[in-house]
């Protein structure tokens, strides 16, 4: 039969799992800001092909970043923790296409992407 101190570490252990999805859910949407605010600066007007582009590529570098912090602040079980990470955004993103349409194929295409390619960095870190 477990004791109290096995249940705190229990405790602590979820609160630190919770803590690496917040932290990689922070490092994501920072990169996406990011790479919005720098988009001017790059001469991208809004709207367009280059534009489009320019979000997806943000988009993949955020995805990659995200997984690497949600698999580096993982108190146990980092890779679990990356791919549970991108698993849940990944089913974020489609409900988000779903939803929104009218977005070009290639973009759609890449924005479901970015999530298995930061999926296979993960996988390739030792």
């Amino acid at each position: 039969m477990p004791g109290p101190a096995s249940a705190a570490v229990a405790v602590i252990l979820l609160l630190r799992s919770v803590l690496a999805f917040c932290a990689a859910s922070a490092v994501l949407v920072a990169l996406n800001l990011a790479g919005g605010a720098l988009a001017p600066l790059a001469g991208l007007p809004p709207g367009g092909t280059p534009r489009l582009a320019w979000d997806l590529a943000w988009l993949a570098l955020a995805c990659v970043a995200a997984g690497v912090a949600a698999a580096w602040l993982a108190p146990a079980a980092p890779r679990s923790h990356a791919l549970a990470f991108l698993g849940v955004l990944l089913a974020v993103l489609v409900a988000g296409l779903w939803q929104s349409g009218g977005w070009p194929a290639w973009f759609m295409a890449g924005v479901l992407l970015a999530p298995l390619l930061a999926a296979a960095v993960v996988l390739a870190r030792r």
